[in-house]
């Protein structure tokens, strides 16, 4: 009974390493979803006294869609952990150290700019905010078309404040 134990730990941690970028995405997946849930949403969208409905909150739609995110990172570690079996192929490929660098700047960029659209948004005003912050998500994942970029920071903010102002009635503070 223990070597099957031992066997199994052995299994887990081997899958752990040649899955780490599996690991690492749902990890960060699920920590960004905390992130949202208990800081970025309480903090950006306003609930009024006259909401008597938790479908009316105007935090349902970006709770619901948190869930989603942590439910999906969830899946994706428990798939790396169990699941997937460590490819012979995956094993032998040369590591790429840039790519690897990349991804790990990456999560920092992309929560900084997520921690700087909560306290930019009562500075600045939603719509350069959002401006900024997208432009430099699209930046953070590699989208240098310069004309695109620009031309998208001008036309997606204002959609989404149509959208969630007018259509869904959520309100920032």
């Amino acid at each position: 009974m223990r070597e099957a134990k031992l066997d199994f730990r052995q299994m887990i941690r081997d899958r752990a390493y040649s899955n780490l970028n599996d690991l690492i995405v749902g990890a960060v997946g699920l920590l960004a979803g905390l992130f949202l849930w208990f800081v970025f949403i309480p903090e950006t969208v306003e609930i009024r006294s006259e909401v008597h409905f938790f479908f009316r909150n105007p935090q349902f739609i970006p709770r619901l869609w948190t869930l989603f995110i942590m439910a999906t990172s969830i899946m994706v570690v428990i798939e790396a952990l169990f699941l997937t079996p460590a490819s012979e192929e995956r094993l032998k490929k040369k590591i790429d150290l840039s790519g690897i660098m990349k991804e790990f700047f990456l999560v920092p960029m992309l929560l900084l700019v997520m921690i700087g659209f909560v306290y930019l948004v009562p500075v600045l005003g939603y719509l350069p905010t959002v401006a900024i912050c997208f432009v430099a998500a699209l930046l953070c994942f590699g989208y240098y078309k310069i004309t695109h970029v620009i031309l998208l920071g001008a036309i997606i903010p204002p959609a989404m404040y149509y959208f969630f102002v007018e259509l869904l009635n959520v309100y920032i503070r």
